[in-house]
């Protein structure tokens, strides 16, 4: 009897040829941005998933470069400040 391995739940439903792609360049650059990767998957960001995207890339790896944009930044001060 074989045991097929369960796809973290981060990773089901993107199309295999995407999650080929990115792991590939991945692997070539040595590391992802958390929206490369969400740009593929397209999951809520919850810990459980990143956990996940993280364990899949630690396995392949892959950095996974956590950066905040500058101006998203600045549009959720500004919207703490009203």
């Amino acid at each position: 009897m074989s045991h097929q391995a369960t796809a973290p739940s981060a990773w089901v439903g993107a199309p295999d040829e995407a999650v080929e792609a990115l792991l590939r360049r991945g692997q070539e650059s040595g590391s992802l941005t958390v929206d490369e990767v969400l740009g593929v998957l397209r999951v809520e960001l919850t810990r459980e998933s990143l956990r996940e995207i993280r364990e899949r890339l630690d396995e392949e790896r892959i950095e996974l470069i956590e950066e905040v944009d500058p101006a998203e930044v600045d549009v959720i001060a500004e919207a703490d400040l009203h």
